[in-house]
Protein backbone atom coordinates (compact mmCIF):
# COMPACT_ATOMS: atom_id res chain seq x y z
CA UNK A 1 0.00 0.00 0.00
CA UNK A 2 1.40 3.29 -0.94
CA UNK A 3 1.03 6.17 1.89
CA UNK A 4 1.14 10.02 1.01
CA UNK A 5 3.44 11.74 2.99
CA UNK A 6 2.51 15.26 3.07
CA UNK A 7 2.93 17.82 6.33
CA UNK A 8 1.79 20.92 4.31
CA UNK A 9 -1.56 20.18 1.65
CA UNK A 10 -1.11 23.18 -0.58
CA UNK A 11 -2.20 23.90 -4.08
CA UNK A 12 -3.36 20.73 -6.95
CA UNK A 13 -0.94 20.35 -10.15
CA UNK A 14 -2.44 21.00 -13.15
CA UNK A 15 -1.97 17.91 -15.59
CA UNK A 16 -4.21 19.31 -18.17
CA UNK A 17 -4.24 22.62 -20.05
CA UNK A 18 -6.73 24.23 -18.24
CA UNK A 19 -6.21 26.82 -15.53
CA UNK A 20 -8.39 25.96 -11.91
CA UNK A 21 -8.51 29.02 -9.92
CA UNK A 22 -10.36 29.86 -6.43
CA UNK A 23 -12.33 32.48 -5.57
CA UNK A 24 -13.42 33.26 -2.07
CA UNK A 25 -16.64 35.14 -1.70
CA UNK A 26 -18.58 36.01 1.64
CA UNK A 27 -17.22 35.03 4.99
CA UNK A 28 -13.69 33.67 5.65
CA UNK A 29 -14.54 30.35 6.34
CA UNK A 30 -16.91 30.27 2.90
CA UNK A 31 -16.03 27.37 0.77
CA UNK A 32 -14.18 28.47 -2.71
CA UNK A 33 -15.95 28.88 -5.95
CA UNK A 34 -13.98 27.62 -9.02
CA UNK A 35 -13.68 28.64 -12.49
CA UNK A 36 -12.01 26.52 -15.28
CA UNK A 37 -9.97 28.68 -17.62
CA UNK A 38 -9.19 27.03 -20.95
CA UNK A 39 -5.42 27.98 -22.01
CA UNK A 40 -5.48 27.31 -25.68
CA UNK A 41 -3.55 25.30 -28.11
CA UNK A 42 -1.08 26.64 -30.33
CA UNK A 43 -2.93 27.71 -33.62
CA UNK A 44 -6.09 27.31 -31.84
CA UNK A 45 -6.48 23.25 -32.75
CA UNK A 46 -4.29 20.34 -31.04
CA UNK A 47 -3.38 18.66 -27.67
CA UNK A 48 -1.44 21.00 -24.60
CA UNK A 49 -0.64 20.41 -21.36
CA UNK A 50 -0.16 22.70 -18.28
CA UNK A 51 2.67 21.10 -16.17
CA UNK A 52 3.34 24.21 -13.46
CA UNK A 53 2.57 27.68 -12.55
CA UNK A 54 4.20 30.20 -10.29
CA UNK A 55 2.59 32.44 -7.67
CA UNK A 56 1.14 35.00 -9.98
CA UNK A 57 -0.56 32.33 -12.03
CA UNK A 58 1.70 32.13 -14.76
CA UNK A 59 1.61 28.65 -16.60
CA UNK A 60 3.95 26.99 -18.39
CA UNK A 61 4.15 23.75 -20.33
CA UNK A 62 4.14 21.73 -24.03
CA UNK A 63 1.63 22.14 -27.07
CA UNK A 64 1.59 19.99 -29.56
CA UNK A 65 2.38 21.46 -33.46
CA UNK A 66 -0.15 20.65 -36.17
CA UNK A 67 2.93 20.81 -39.07
CA UNK A 68 5.18 18.83 -37.58
CA UNK A 69 3.53 16.81 -34.51
CA UNK A 70 6.37 17.53 -32.31
CA UNK A 71 5.44 18.99 -28.78
CA UNK A 72 7.08 22.51 -28.53
CA UNK A 73 7.48 23.91 -24.91
CA UNK A 74 4.81 27.16 -23.94
CA UNK A 75 4.42 29.80 -21.78
CA UNK A 76 0.09 29.97 -21.73
CA UNK A 77 -1.00 33.47 -21.50
CA UNK A 78 -4.25 36.03 -22.83
CA UNK A 79 -4.65 34.41 -26.72
CA UNK A 80 -2.57 31.68 -28.02
CA UNK A 81 0.65 30.34 -25.96
CA UNK A 82 4.33 31.59 -26.94
CA UNK A 83 5.67 28.96 -28.61
CA UNK A 84 9.80 29.43 -26.93
CA UNK A 85 11.38 27.91 -29.67
CA UNK A 86 9.66 29.96 -32.38
CA UNK A 87 9.61 33.14 -30.63
CA UNK A 88 13.66 33.08 -29.64
CA UNK A 89 14.49 30.88 -33.35
CA UNK A 90 16.62 27.96 -31.32
CA UNK A 91 17.51 25.62 -33.33
CA UNK A 92 15.48 22.81 -31.51
CA UNK A 93 12.52 20.52 -33.26
CA UNK A 94 11.04 19.33 -29.68
CA UNK A 95 10.57 20.51 -25.70
CA UNK A 96 8.87 20.50 -22.50
CA UNK A 97 8.36 23.69 -19.83
CA UNK A 98 8.13 21.97 -16.54
CA UNK A 99 8.91 24.96 -14.39
CA UNK A 100 8.65 28.77 -13.99
CA UNK A 101 9.58 30.45 -10.98
CA UNK A 102 8.22 33.88 -9.07
CA UNK A 103 10.07 36.10 -11.71
CA UNK A 104 8.57 34.22 -14.58
CA UNK A 105 11.74 32.54 -15.59
CA UNK A 106 10.81 29.15 -17.19
CA UNK A 107 13.32 25.94 -17.30
CA UNK A 108 12.86 23.01 -19.40
CA UNK A 109 14.08 20.91 -21.62
CA UNK A 110 14.87 20.78 -25.37
CA UNK A 111 15.65 18.21 -27.78
CA UNK A 112 18.03 20.13 -30.35
CA UNK A 113 17.85 19.65 -34.09
CA UNK A 114 21.67 18.91 -34.36
CA UNK A 115 23.14 15.92 -32.89
CA UNK A 116 19.69 15.21 -31.28
CA UNK A 117 20.68 15.69 -28.11
CA UNK A 118 18.64 16.43 -24.74
CA UNK A 119 19.76 19.61 -23.40
CA UNK A 120 17.96 21.89 -20.02
CA UNK A 121 17.10 25.11 -21.31
CA UNK A 122 16.15 28.46 -19.24
CA UNK A 123 14.05 31.39 -21.02
CA UNK A 124 14.14 34.60 -19.21
CA UNK A 125 12.99 38.21 -20.10
CA UNK A 126 12.71 37.05 -23.90
CA UNK A 127 15.81 35.16 -24.57
CA UNK A 128 16.22 31.21 -24.10
CA UNK A 129 19.41 29.95 -23.11
CA UNK A 130 20.72 26.27 -24.30
CA UNK A 131 22.42 24.92 -21.06
CA UNK A 132 25.54 24.02 -21.58
CA UNK A 133 24.41 20.16 -20.20
CA UNK A 134 22.89 17.05 -21.05
CA UNK A 135 19.76 15.97 -19.35
CA UNK A 136 17.62 12.89 -19.45
CA UNK A 137 13.94 12.51 -20.03
CA UNK A 138 12.71 12.34 -16.60
CA UNK A 139 12.63 13.32 -13.96
CA UNK A 140 11.60 16.99 -14.44
CA UNK A 141 13.49 19.73 -13.78
CA UNK A 142 13.19 22.17 -10.69
CA UNK A 143 14.31 25.75 -10.77
CA UNK A 144 14.52 28.37 -7.40
CA UNK A 145 13.59 32.02 -7.54
CA UNK A 146 17.24 33.26 -7.69
CA UNK A 147 17.85 31.06 -10.46
CA UNK A 148 19.17 27.51 -9.23
CA UNK A 149 18.86 25.02 -11.84
CA UNK A 150 18.14 21.17 -10.98
CA UNK A 151 19.23 18.63 -13.27
CA UNK A 152 19.21 14.80 -13.68
CA UNK A 153 21.26 12.77 -16.05
CA UNK A 154 22.81 9.82 -16.63
CA UNK A 155 26.35 8.86 -15.46
CA UNK A 156 27.70 5.85 -16.62
CA UNK A 157 24.65 3.15 -15.53
CA UNK A 158 23.57 5.81 -12.66
CA UNK A 159 21.29 8.65 -12.74
CA UNK A 160 22.54 11.63 -10.85
CA UNK A 161 21.81 15.07 -10.07
CA UNK A 162 23.09 18.40 -10.04
CA UNK A 163 22.26 22.29 -9.26
CA UNK A 164 23.51 24.84 -11.39
CA UNK A 165 24.14 28.04 -9.20
CA UNK A 166 23.47 31.48 -9.82
CA UNK A 167 26.70 32.22 -10.62
CA UNK A 168 26.91 29.51 -13.30
CA UNK A 169 28.96 26.76 -11.37
CA UNK A 170 27.71 23.24 -11.15
CA UNK A 171 27.44 21.32 -7.97
CA UNK A 172 26.53 17.36 -7.83
CA UNK A 173 23.86 16.85 -4.95
CA UNK A 174 25.89 14.10 -2.32
CA UNK A 175 25.54 10.97 -2.16
CA UNK A 176 23.40 9.18 0.75
CA UNK A 177 24.89 6.16 2.49
CA UNK A 178 26.93 5.20 -0.14
CA UNK A 179 23.99 5.28 -3.22
CA UNK A 180 24.07 4.63 -6.47
CA UNK A 181 21.74 7.23 -7.46
CA UNK A 182 20.78 10.41 -6.02
CA UNK A 183 17.84 12.24 -7.75
CA UNK A 184 16.31 15.60 -6.88
CA UNK A 185 13.03 16.13 -7.82
CA UNK A 186 12.24 19.68 -6.37
CA UNK A 187 13.92 22.44 -5.40
CA UNK A 188 12.45 25.28 -2.95
CA UNK A 189 12.16 28.88 -3.92
CA UNK A 190 15.29 29.37 -2.19
CA UNK A 191 17.50 27.03 -3.65
CA UNK A 192 18.54 25.83 -0.01
CA UNK A 193 16.52 22.49 -0.13
CA UNK A 194 16.28 20.02 -2.21
CA UNK A 195 14.33 16.64 -2.18
CA UNK A 196 14.31 13.69 -3.91
CA UNK A 197 15.60 9.93 -3.60
CA UNK A 198 18.50 7.75 -3.15
CA UNK A 199 18.76 4.05 -4.65
CA UNK A 200 21.13 1.67 -3.99
CA UNK A 201 21.93 -1.75 -5.65
CA UNK A 202 18.53 -1.81 -7.18
CA UNK A 203 17.16 -3.13 -3.69
CA UNK A 204 15.09 0.32 -2.28
CA UNK A 205 14.86 3.92 -2.69
CA UNK A 206 14.64 6.66 0.17
CA UNK A 207 13.49 9.75 0.40
CA UNK A 208 15.86 12.21 1.37
CA UNK A 209 16.37 16.07 1.83
CA UNK A 210 19.07 18.03 0.80
CA UNK A 211 20.16 21.21 3.23
CA UNK A 212 22.70 23.37 1.85
CA UNK A 213 23.73 19.75 -0.10
CA UNK A 214 23.79 17.56 3.04
CA UNK A 215 21.61 14.66 2.82
CA UNK A 216 19.58 13.39 5.06
CA UNK A 217 16.55 10.73 5.34
CA UNK A 218 13.08 12.36 5.21
CA UNK A 219 12.03 11.13 9.17
CA UNK A 220 9.02 8.34 8.75
CA UNK A 221 10.34 7.38 5.48
CA UNK A 222 13.25 5.03 6.97
CA UNK A 223 12.48 1.04 6.51
CA UNK A 224 9.86 1.53 4.02
CA UNK A 225 10.89 -0.64 0.98
CA UNK A 226 10.23 2.55 -1.43
CA UNK A 227 9.77 6.02 -0.66
CA UNK A 228 9.90 9.53 -2.51
CA UNK A 229 10.28 12.68 -1.66
CA UNK A 230 8.79 14.95 -4.39
CA UNK A 231 7.92 18.80 -3.16
CA UNK A 232 9.16 21.14 -0.76
CA UNK A 233 9.16 24.37 0.85
CA UNK A 234 10.55 27.06 2.35
CA UNK A 235 9.83 26.41 5.83
CA UNK A 236 11.18 22.36 4.62
CA UNK A 237 7.74 21.01 5.19
CA UNK A 238 8.45 17.76 2.38
CA UNK A 239 5.68 15.92 0.51
CA UNK A 240 5.99 12.51 -1.07
CA UNK A 241 4.92 8.77 -0.80
CA UNK A 242 6.34 5.44 0.36
CA UNK A 243 5.26 1.86 0.28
Amino acid sequence: MTNTLSRLARQPRSCAAALLTALVTGAAMAAPVYRVIDLGALYGKGASRASALNAKGDTVGDALARKTGALRPVLFGKGQPLDLITATGTDAVEGWATAINRSGDIAGRLVMRTGGVTRPFIYRQGALEVVDATACACPELGLSDLGHLLVTDWVKSDLVSRVRQPDGTWVPLKRWNGSDWTVGLAINRRGNLVVGYARRDFEFSQAVVWRNNKPEAVPGTEGSTVSHATAVNDRGDVAGDRS
